[in-house]
This record gives structure tokens, sequence and C-alpha cells, in this order.
């Protein structure tokens, strides 16, 4: 945690981060190794696969077609084992992928706004609180729409990063 003196929410949020990324044992999530104690918070120690963000390779150069539909292809892996053990990511984004271009491994990361749930009844927030990547997040996530929060919401995110990964473009500014 970035803090100092970090609070005891967000404390709570890193150890239910750590146990989350536990839960999911899919080689297409990046794996926790430990939750160790750093300084007055916490921090989590993760695999390193040798993989930068997909967002640092879509920074770098656009994919050819057949990498992006593998790309796809293993993104959507990785969310349905997350599916699966009835979590919603709630952040799928390219900076949350992270890729190794070189062997092709990939794996998603982040999941500090996780929920293990397959439901929840978004707040109305402020908009300088919102959770998550806007121009990725579902109009749900926002808390402006009278819909709860499912795992569809990481389908509209999958979407946005898969327009962006074939166009190089988002597709809302």
């Amino acid at each position: 945690l970035r803090a100092e003196y970090p609070g005891a929410r967000d404390l709570a949020r890193r150890g239910m981060e750590f146990e989350i990324m536990r839960r999911i044992t899919s080689g297409r999530v990046v794996r926790a190794i430990a939750l160790e104690t750093a300084g007055n918070g916490k921090a989590l120690v993760l695999e390193d696969f040798g993989g930068v963000s997909l967002a640092g390779v879509l920074a770098d150069r656009q994919p050819e077609l057949a990498e992006c539909l593998d790309i796809a292809i293993r993104i959507v892996e990785g969310l349905a084992a997350i599916h699966e053990q009835r979590i919603i990511h709630k952040d799928i984004n390219p900076g949350n992928v992270i890729y190794a271009s070189g062997t092709g491994e990939l794996r998603i990361a982040d999941f500090d706004i996780a929920s293990m749930l397959t439901r929840e009844q978004p707040e109305i927030l402020h908009p300088r609180r919102l959770e998550g990547t806007l121009s990725y997040m579902s109009p749900e996530q926002t808390g402006r729409m009278n819909r709860a929060i499912d795992y569809r919401t990481d389908f509209y995110s999958l979407g946005v990063t898969l327009y962006e990964l074939c166009t190089g473009l988002l597709p809302f500014r």
C-alpha cells in the first residue's frame, strides 16, 4: 500500500485481494505467493513470469490479428476461471492483463476491487471515488443505473479491452 499509514479498510482490502487471488488456481491469473508486512502496511508478493501489461504492449505496437485472437482467447479463459470461483473482477482492462509476447503467456492481475459473489448492489458514489478504470467500466458499475453488478460487468470491460486490442482505440472517449 502506498500510504505510510494505511487505514483499516485498505489493509482489509489487501487481505481480501490476497484471499481472492489464492482461491483462483488457473494459469491465467497471476499467482499470489504471500502477503507480507511492509512498514505499517501490507504488500502482496506476486509471481513474475516476465510479462508486461497489455497496455504497455499496445503503447509499443499493434499486434497482428492472429496474435489479437490468441490474446483474446487467453483473457476469456482467465475470466472464465475467475467467474467459476464466483468472483467478479470489476477492473478488466489492458493495464490489468499481463502478457509475455515471447512465450504467449498471459495472466489477469489486480483483484483490489474484486468481489467474491455473483451480484453486488452498487452505491451511488462521487465521480472521484469510482472504483475501476472509467473507460472500461460498465454503466451499472458507476452506480448511476438502477441495476445490480454481476459477472456481466466483466464482459463489458472485456469487450472494451478487446476493441482496443484489435483497433488501437477506445470505443468511447
